[in-house]
């Protein structure tokens, strides 16, 4: 943890398809404020956060994310999991707690200041940029093909969660200890099938569909 760079990961599941763990579930503890300041403070980090995303998406064309309350208490339980844990790691099969049929998630940590170091988190992200529009003959986007496709995805796939027009509500569970703001990023959203939209939010030109 000695680099001030951003530390991030992303993992997206088509529930429709099954899910994909990570890293074994770890046990989810107290989430209860310390003081009504403290939960003031990370509100509005949420805030500003949720404001940055949903701007990034407009200029896009993507729509706007809804934060829920629910799904971000479940996002705080991962990140302070991972805390404790020391290192970061995925379990969305119980990290995301709504109903939905399609989600994603990112996780990362940062030194310095809570919203310096969630700008940076999310700026890493927003760089990854989309997966190329040319790709090699064989080669896709994809989490559920090959290790050559998996490496091209993960490579994306932060830009991928964040742009997907198919998400369009969002958990934000930020926690901040010793110096290091911990973030987890829950998206959820629905698809029908047969639906064009339902084309996994890969290998698009802007992440979406």
């Amino acid at each position: 943890m000695k680099s001030f760079r951003a530390l991030v990961c992303a993992l997206a599941i088509l529930a429709a398809i099954g899910s994909a763990s990570f890293a074994a579930y770890a046990h989810s503890p107290s989430i209860q404020p310390r003081s009504v300041a403290a939960a003031t403070s990370i509100a509005k980090l949420q805030q500003r956060l949720l404001k940055i995303v949903n701007k990034e998406r407009r200029s896009l064309g993507a729509g706007p994310l809804t934060l829920n309350s629910k799904l971000s208490s479940c996002a705080l339980r991962h990140s302070i999991a991972m805390q404790r844990s020391g290192k970061q790691f995925h379990d969305i099969t119980h990290d995301v707690c709504i109903a939905h049929n399609y989600d994603g998630e990112n996780v990362g940590h940062q030194n310095g200041k809570p919203l310096a170091a969630l700008k940076k988190i999310n700026k890493q992200m927003w760089n990854e940029g989309p997966c190329p529009v040319k790709l090699v003959k064989g080669l896709v986007c994809t989490p559920f093909g090959n290790a050559a496709d998996f490496a091209l995805w993960e490579a994306h796939s932060h830009y991928l969660n964040l742009t997907c027009k198919l998400f369009s509500v969002i958990g934000i569970g930020i926690y901040i200890k010793n110096g290091w703001t911990w973030l987890t990023e829950d998206f959820v959203g629905y698809y029908h099938k047969g639906d064009p939209r339902s084309t996994f939010c890969t290998n698009r030109k802007n992440g979406g569909v």
